[in-house]
């Protein structure tokens, strides 16, 4: 069965049918009210609606989180797949300005439509065979692991990236056929900027894989090693336009609280995926799991295990398809699906022998999303090569319809949060990974000029089972050292609890639990009226009113914060309690105007420290800051001009130089584009 279109109404076939597929797989997620229970789903919700406050305050590109997390600005976007929350947050702020839930679903069902028109044009350029690459196309967006990114981990840059990667691939390889055109510089290097700037993690590896795929044609024709080097000038362009974002990541990465995941292969190989997981032809999902990682078995699906299997026995059997470029293009493509096959699962560690920067994909069935788009690319040609020229759109429609029952067992049935939309749209905070892109500076030490105080209980119970280690070095070089115990007593307390503070076992301080606020100073002694040859040891206890110990009831106490402070003076510093209340924002600017007493020589700043990244000016100077450590975060201070009133000016700005060789390859890219546009218009019109 064969259906005659014109242009513009194959299109918009593609496009109706893609939106339609692109609706029934964001079903099980497609309430407007109320928030999934997904692992990520919070986050990129939070996200959405702080970009759209960033948009507003007129940041461009996204650099930082407008609300504060936790007291600060956080430079999330910087970090964190800026072109997702610039369009995200667009379409909450000029399309759904009540409803940042239905954005999220918006962005996520355009790039399912992506997707599938994407995969549609590569996979059509590559068998030429209409019906072919509609089923490539619906095997690529309902493969499992795709399924799973959206449904099952709610992961939206991953979503947008796995659309993109298609368009990358095909816009490469337009690159490397015909590198002397201009207009595929242009558009390769564009689509690989959107890439590097969705999702780090799939560019990474989109890279790799696409990289050993134009080197594999390369090794077969010799003549094409120019076409190799106009596809690296096109990936270069790319890099220069993405410089803003991926130098600061480049210079900070190591440095930051997340790394700790991806410095060495043990959190691979924790989450690796046995091989009978990864062939099952059905769905296997661990229900008695909350947490998405240990729940998902992802697989493959048996269309891409249908594709691979053919293709191996047509490949030795010599068997061909009907179109020239796609047997030529086989033998490449069907190496680089056994690697990524292989980095999705192997026997044994091999990820030790490989670059640090490839182990940023924490978990080893990342490697899936690049077997699903070789896998698909397989199907057609398995396909095309069983029908040859009889495949028609009667078989594409038999087709859909057996890809779709076999996609349905992987979705999930959503159990929605208790998390309020409404409450969460006016307090959007990250509530995991709040810190992930802070610089870890308890490991770090070389960014901390200055202590003001050390949060050395993190948790919300006080500890009085075991005692805290008190650092002699720390204590030394504390002005006055105390211990600052702060938090909230129930109503629920017993009557006439007391807990006491000792000091390598000499109480040294006091206090009743008494409901309400508890703020408890705790003087500690001078260093030198302690033993040199013992540790410096903090233990708490509680007791009764008949002075005997209790184990009463801790679950009545909630504590904030429980910390070691003292270290400066306070006639000489202005501590970031005191410079907020004098700070405003103008636009993305922090300014804060402080009358500065005559011996203050330290101000601390509300605004999360990182070297080189901040652009800060005091009474119209530049200044470097320096970090501070205050509680559990590392921020920014500067020496003020004492006896006299400070305008302080901050601007997180990212690295000065590599925004500039953004700017200049964006004044390349530009260039190139307006060339191609006089060039056609000087062209006479075609004669009809």
């Amino acid at each position: 069965m064969k259906l005659a279109m014109h242009d513009w109404q194959e299109r918009l076939f593609l496009f109706l049918f893609f939106a339609f597929l692109a609706t029934a797989l964001i079903g099980p997620i497609a309430s407007t009210s109320a928030i999934p229970d997904l692992a990520d789903y919070v986050n990129h919700l939070g996200a959405i609606i702080q970009a759209k406050m960033a948009l507003i305050e007129g940041q461009f590109p996204l650099r930082i989180t407008p609300a504060e997390q936790s007291g600060w600005r956080y430079p999330f976007y910087q970090f964190y797949s800026p072109t997702v929350y610039t369009f995200a947050g667009l379409v909450y702020w000029l399309l759904t300005p009540s409803n940042p839930l239905l954005a999220y679903k918006i962005t996520i069902w355009v790039a399912l439509v992506a997707a599938g028109l994407f995969m549609y044009q590569l996979t059509h350029w590559f068998i030429k065979s209409k019906p072919a690459a509609i089923l490539a196309s619906v095997v690529y967006v309902t493969s499992p692991y795709y399924i799973i990114v959206v449904n099952r981990l709610g992961s939206l840059s991953e979503t947008l990236a796995l659309a993109l990667v298609p368009a990358v691939v095909y816009y490469t390889l337009q690159r490397y056929f015909h590198p002397t055109k201009d207009k595929t510089l242009v558009q390769a290097s564009l689509v690989w900027y959107l890439l590097i700037t969705t999702h780090l993690v799939t560019f990474i590896y989109t890279s790799l894989m696409v990289g050993i795929f134009v080197v594999l044609l390369t090794l077969q024709n010799r003549h094409h090693w120019r076409n190799l080097v106009h596809v690296g000038i096109a990936y270069f362009l790319a890099c220069i336009l993405a410089c803003w974002f991926l130098a600061p990541i480049a210079a900070l990465a190591k440095y930051f609280l997340l790394s700790d995941t991806y410095n060495t292969t043990s959190h691979i190989n924790y989450f690796h995926p046995l091989l009978s997981y990864l062939v099952s032809p059905s769905a296997l999902i661990s229900t008695e799991y909350r947490n998405a990682l240990f729940k998902l078995h992802p697989g493959i699906g048996w269309p891409i295990l249908f594709a691979f299997g053919i293709t191996v026995f047509a490949f030795c059997k010599k068997l061909k398809s009907h179109h020239p470029r796609a047997n030529y293009l086989l033998p490449s493509l069907l190496i680089v699906f056994i690697i990524a096959f292989f980095m999705a699962w192997s026997p044994f560690d091999f990820w030790r022998w490989l670059p640090k920067p490839l182990l940023v994909a924490q978990y080893s069935w990342r490697l899936l999303s690049q077997v699903s788009w070789i896998g698909a690319i397989l199907f057609a040609w398995a396909v095309t090569v069983l029908y040859q020229k009889r495949l028609d759109l009667s078989h594409a429609i038999i087709g859909i319809f057996i890809i779709g029952m076999s996609a349905s067992q992987w979705m999930p049935d959503i159990k929605y949060s208790t998390i309020d939309l409404a409450a969460f749209i006016k307090n959007p905070l990250f509530v995991y990974n709040h810190n992930a892109y802070s610089i870890n500076f308890a490991k770090h030490t070389q960014f901390v000029t200055h202590i003001d105080s050390m949060l050395i209980e993190p948790d919300s119970k006080l500890k009085t089972t075991s005692p805290y280690l008190l650092h002699r070095e720390l204590l030394n070089i504390a002005d006055k050292p105390y211990i600052s115990v702060q938090g909230v007593i129930s109503e629920k307390m017993p009557a006439h609890q007391q807990v006491i503070a000792l000091l390598n076992d000499v109480v040294i301080s006091t206090t009743s639990l008494n409901p309400g606020k508890l703020e408890w100073n705790i003087p500690l002694p001078p260093t030198s009226t302690l033993p040199n040859n013992k540790p410096i040891l903090l233990q708490f206890k509680m007791k009764n009113e008949n002075n005997k110990e209790a184990l009463p009831a801790l679950d009545n106490l909630s504590l904030d914060r429980v910390l070691l402070t003292g270290f400066l003076k306070p006639t000489e510093t202005l501590n970031v309690e005191q410079t907020k209340s004098a700070c405003h924002q103008e636009k993305s600017t922090t300014v804060c105007k402080i009358n500065v007493p005559i011996t203050t020589k330290l101000i601390e700043l509300p605004i999360l420290y990182y070297p080189k990244l901040l652009f800060i000016t005091l009474n119209g100077k530049p200044m470097n800051a320096e970090g501070v450590m205050y509680q559990g975060y590392l921020l920014a201070s500067v020496t003020p001009d004492a006896g006299k009133m400070n305008d302080i000016r901050i601007e997180f700005r990212g690295l000065t130089w590599a925004n500039k060789v953004s700017y200049f390859g964006w004044g390349i890219w530009l260039f190139v584009l307006i060339s191609i546009f006089y060039r056609g218009l000087k062209q006479p019109p075609r004669k009809t």
